[in-house]
């Protein structure tokens, strides 16, 4: 029978394919992609790049058991479907039109096997402050680019020695094995009741058991850079390369078309009230009426000139940024 003894997890590390050149290389190729900001990366000041090797669980078990219950049984019946007729505005059956019913015709018994083996990949580390999420039991979805997803390892492990990877800096794990395992049991609990889904007044008994645990170590590469006074960060897959999340300078010609529409409304606005104020109001023709309103009208064309000052330095600083590129 296999034995584990406590305390005593197998640790694995996945070596960067990757090195700083290389990711270098991969964010230059990034700030040149043509939905990126014009000019980003001869402005860009990029940072040396950081080797991180993030912890990871795996747990893997086998799950035997049965679950018995009543499986309903379902029969199908093609119907006629009642449809308008052309000026009858009630509905009656049309011989040409029908459709599929299913009709529960009764129920069997039914006794299912639940056997089958399963493995689960769960963060050790809070992943967060490196700029990508983190696995867990409750997680449904794989992060893109990451070759470690949340039931498949990748190829090419190698066992990790007490001493620290020559390059990189290995962090350490945060989330304690009791809280690991106790996650892969609620992820296999669920995968054992998904099996006998279907079932009425199921009743279901199962174990997990086989467990094995394996510590690993993947590597990631966190690239930031400062462009146009704002900071930016992308995170890479040691292994593969690719980009996992970052976020970088997006072009500045949708703001720009954005800013030259508000401009406009705004400068059709004093034509239109002086319009208004010469057709129906004290400059229609009333001398005395226009002084006494002269005030009102100079305070209204000061707000004026100061709102657009204001709103021309608006535009003006947000016409040179960009929205930004969420990887």
């Amino acid at each position: 029978m296999p034995v584990r003894i406590n305390g005593r997890v197998k640790r694995f590390i996945m070596k960067s394919s990757l090195d700083g050149t290389g990711a270098l290389r991969t964010v230059r190729r990034m700030l040149c992609d043509r939905n990126t900001r014009r000019g980003a990366l001869s402005r860009a000041k990029v940072d040396r790049p950081r080797l991180f090797y993030v912890p990871f669980w795996h747990v893997s078990a086998q799950i035997h058991g049965f679950a018995s219950g009543l499986d309903p049984v379902w029969e199908e019946q093609e119907i006629q479907v009642a449809v308008d007729t052309d000026g009858n505005r009630h509905k009656v059956p049309s011989s040409g039109v029908t459709r599929m019913v299913r009709f529960r015709k009764g129920a069997d018994s039914a006794f299912r096997e639940i056997a089958f083996r399963s493995s689960l990949n769960m963060s050790a580390a809070d992943l967060e402050p490196l700029g990508i999420p983190g696995l867990d039991e409750d997680a449904q979805l794989s992060i893109d680019g990451l070759g470690i997803q949340r039931t498949i390892l990748p190829d090419g492990l190698e066992p990790l020695d007490r001493k620290p990877a020559s390059e990189g800096i290995v962090v350490d794990p945060s989330v304690p094995l009791s809280q690991a395992l106790a996650g892969a049991d609620r992820y296999f609990s669920r995968l054992a009741d998904g099996a006998s889904g279907g079932l009425e007044q199921r009743w279901s008994s199962y174990a997990v058991t086989g467990r094995r645990v394996r510590l690993i170590f993947y590597p990631l590469w966190i690239v930031g850079f400062e462009c146009d006074g704002r900071r930016y960060q992308v995170v890479l897959d040691g292994e593969s390369g690719r980009a996992v999340r970052g976020i970088l300078p997006g072009r500045s010609r949708d703001l720009n078309v954005l800013s030259a529409i508000v401009a406009s409304i705004w400068a059709l606005i004093p034509p239109l009230f002086l319009a208004v104020a010469a057709s129906d109001g004290p400059m229609s023709g009333n001398a005395a009426a226009f002084i006494k309103c002269l005030p009102g009208i100079l305070a209204a064309l000061a707000v004026a000139a100061a709102g657009t000052w204001k709103l021309l330095g608006i535009l003006d600083s947000i016409s040179g940024k960009g929205s930004d590129v969420v990887i």
